[in-house]
């Protein structure tokens, strides 16, 4: 636990709330949820359509990252939503749920590639460990990048895409008045 509230990751989160707090923000709605609801995905979903028809096989790892947070945050504002508009939302979390993974796994090897590549060049190291170090980031290197040109076929990002669970989601919306 202690090693958790030392994080940076704390210390940011500690931070950032600490200026909603100073600037009067409010995390609690501020209407009904079937009013303010609609707004506020649809802001989430566009943002997630934009990185996703943006995505190519040159795009970096950041990009698919990002997409990941964006699309955490679009499921975030859903999950609560799947009472109210049933099925079609619930389609569009697991649709969200998948991409997570997806890109999480991405990220996982990522980090991992770019740690060893560091614990490599702190020339701590005698060289054969370097060696293995360097080979071993190399290997997550390359199932990284595989992992992202299998991402950019899917039926994930298809469905992103194309939009179809969206457009589900967005009727049943409009059916509930919003």
């Amino acid at each position: 636990m202690l090693e958790v509230l030392d994080s940076n990751r704390y210390e940011r989160f500690v931070a950032s709330f600490t200026g909603t707090l100073r600037r009067g923000r409010s995390p609690v709605p501020t209407g009904p949820i079937l009013e303010v609801a609609p707004d506020l995905v649809r802001r989430r979903y566009k943002k997630v359509r934009k990185d996703v028809e943006t995505l190519t096989e040159d795009s970096p790892p950041e990009d698919f990252h990002d997409l990941r947070k964006k699309g955490k945050r679009l499921r975030y504002a859903l999950e609560p939503l799947q009472g109210i508009y049933g099925k079609p939302a619930e389609n569009m979390v697991d649709l969200l749920k998948d991409v997570q993974d997806d890109l999480g796994d991405n990220q996982d090897l990522v980090v991992a590639a770019q740690s060893l590549k560091e614990l490599a060049a702190a020339g701590e190291l005698p060289p054969r460990a370097v060696f293995w170090l360097g080979a071993m980031a190399g290997g997550y290197s390359r199932d990284a990048a595989e992992l992202r040109a299998s991402f950019l076929k899917s039926r994930q990002l298809r469905a992103l895409r194309k939009g179809k669970p969206w457009k589900s989601f967005r009727k049943a919306m409009e059916k509930a008045g919003g």
